[in-house]
């Protein structure tokens, strides 16, 4: 690629409230801000599961085509940019306009993502479990491992970036309307009261 793309990037450690974020903007901007813009590659999943109360995500990595690269929408969410988001702005193929990062209790996020049989593996740089640890504990420091890494991340490239509390941007409309000022998703730009009533506090993960 000529050019590197700059969407919006939404990502967190997973069972974290991304996808309720991903329903925000699709409210407040239209499906077409995260629909991609000539086709669905095989890795897009834009539905929305109900029973996970998750989807929308769109993976890029190091090994996707430069098609998949182009068609990206303008927001784009996945837990896995983490740890994949350095190789991608090291490599010129991502600059992140802003990132939104999504955090939760981990211990909170481990359990659900039990629950759910969709327990985080080794991805990149952050290695396989301590065997000495339990599934839950292991989940728990996968996830504080992600972060980190992508709080240096930004630290060492200097992206634009806001971190959000979740489940409280869902239950807090004051609070998620102060942490979206100045960003992609500037409240001013369209109805934020309308869009905020997507929101269904019930729909927390568990």
């Amino acid at each position: 690629m000529e050019t590197p793309i700059k969407p919006s990037v939404v990502t967190g450690a997973g069972r974290c409230g991304t996808s309720a974020f991903m329903r925000f903007i699709i409210a407040a901007k239209g499906p077409e801000s995260v629909i991609t813009r000539k086709r669905l590659p095989a890795n897009a999943t834009f539905t929305y599961t109900e029973g996970f109360n998750a989807g929308y995500e769109y993976t890029l990595n190091l090994e996707s085509s430069d098609e998949e690269f182009q068609c990206a929408p303008k927001f784009i969410k996945d837990p896995r940019f983490c740890v994949t988001i350095r190789g991608l702005i090291e490599k010129n193929k991502v600059i992140p306009e802003h990132l939104f990062i999504l955090i939760r209790d981990y211990k909170k996020s481990a359990r659900s993502r039990i629950k759910n049989n969709i327990e985080w593996n080794a991805q990149g740089p952050i290695r396989q479990f301590d065997q000495k640890y339990d599934r839950l504990k292991n989940q728990e420091i996968f996830m504080q491992r992600a972060i980190g890494y992508l709080i240096n991340t930004v630290a060492m490239f200097d992206v634009p970036h806001t971190i959000i509390s979740f489940p409280r941007f869902v239950k807090d409309k004051d609070y998620f309307y102060n942490k979206l000022k100045g960003t992609t998703l500037n409240p001013s730009d369209y109805d934020f009261d309308k869009a905020y009533k997507i929101f269904d506090p019930q729909l927390v993960h568990h």
